[in-house]
């Protein structure tokens, strides 16, 4: 099977407390159809992790859910981005499934380039890294620095060698990643890190791709606080994976 000729996406995003970026993510959608609606078939998850604001209401009486464009997955209670991931890839129905932030830090547009121009003949399961040498990147100070320590964390403790393992632009086939999300166990911001083990534990080669990707303002990270609850996670890991 040559990869590139598949035809059949589904972009799965998780939304926390979105209802500031929910009308530019809609529109981004709407316009992103109407470019690509002969090339491919798509379908849309947006998964809401508990959000106590208006994120809920905007995305029900958005056109595109009205006219069945999307589909919204809601629970009450939130429980973190690794959860909302897991939702939306367990229900998502279409050969590749590809994952994006709701802040579009990596836009539709660059997305799908990235998934025409960047697939060799085996790999099923792609990393979008800030740090590829073809990346083009605009992030804070702060971030470039958090994600060093976080690298070199999972290099001495856990054997992981990726460059970056938290962009939230990820591709995935449905024959191996359905089951690798059905073990996901670790749902706060250090699943992606759960993911990569899980991949090793299971033979799956990750392979590392250039973005497109832009700092957007507004994010849910707090580097103090998650950097600590990332550590707690890590060794979490090396217990269960060494």
């Amino acid at each position: 099977m040559l990869l590139q000729q598949n035809k059949s996406i589904s972009f799965v995003i998780p939304c926390f407390n979105e209802e500031r970026r929910i009308k530019p993510l809609l529109s981004s959608i709407e316009k992103f159809q109407e470019i690509h609606c002969h090339d491919y078939q798509f379908e849309f998850i947006l998964v809401n992790d508990g959000s106590t604001d208006l994120t809920t209401h905007k995305i029900c009486k958005h056109n595109l859910y009205r006219r069945n464009q999307i589909r919204c997955i809601s629970y009450k209670n939130n429980i973190g981005k690794g959860y909302a991931l897991k939702q939306g890839v367990l229900s998502s129905k279409k050969e590749w499934i590809i994952t994006l932030d709701a802040d579009l830090s990596v836009s539709f547009i660059d997305a799908m380039d990235i998934f025409n121009q960047s697939f060799s003949k085996n790999d099923l399961v792609y990393f979008g890294s800030r740090n590829h040498k073809n990346s083009i990147v605009k992030k804070k100070f702060n971030r470039f620095l958090f994600g060093l320590i976080l690298n070199k964390l999972l290099k001495n403790l856990l054997k992981i060698n990726l460059s970056d393992t938290q962009c939230g632009f990820k591709i995935y086939h449905k024959s191996i990643i359905k089951n690798i999300f059905g073990n996901l166990m670790d749902y706060s911001f250090a699943h992606d890190i759960e993911i990569v083990l899980l991949c090793r534990k299971y033979n799956i080669h990750i392979k590392e791709i250039p973005v497109i990707w832009f700092h957007m303002t507004g994010s849910k990270v707090r580097v103090f606080f998650h950097g600590i609850k990332m550590l707690k996670s890590i060794l979490k890991f090396k217990k269960k994976f060494l």
